[in-house]
């Protein structure tokens, strides 16, 4: 996947809250949880599930997953947004501008 850009909060504004951004996924229309994946615990060599977390969405358009949002793994507060497709980056764009509205933040797009 490639970086899109992040959601943030406006200037001034408290810090984004994990807890609203996890809550939002499964609330949203074109946001879905990444399921668990089928794969191989590498030390004992059984079949184990694989979770990506609670704080992960794919973006959905027209059925199909095109990008995913995560909460960032530093400690920046921010919701990043990448592209699995990049035909679908403007429709990406329009639903992480949706998402940061809902959240009372801003989308910033990455500079190209």
């Amino acid at each position: 996947m490639d970086f899109l850009g992040v959601i943030r909060s406006k200037p001034g504004q408290p810090d984004l809250d994990p807890a609203a951004w996890v809550a939002l996924i499964p609330a949203h229309p074109a946001l879905a949880l990444v399921p668990p994946k089928q794969g191989t615990n590498p030390f004992t060599r059984e079949p184990m599930l694989f979770f990506s977390g609670a704080d992960t969405a794919y973006v959905v358009v027209s059925g199909k997953p095109v990008g995913k949002m995560d909460w960032a793994p530093d400690d920046s507060r921010q919701i990043s947004v990448w592209t699995a497709d990049h035909g679908a980056i403007e429709a990406i764009g329009g639903i992480a501008a949706d998402v940061a509205a809902r959240l009372g933040a801003i989308y910033e797009r990455r500079p190209e």
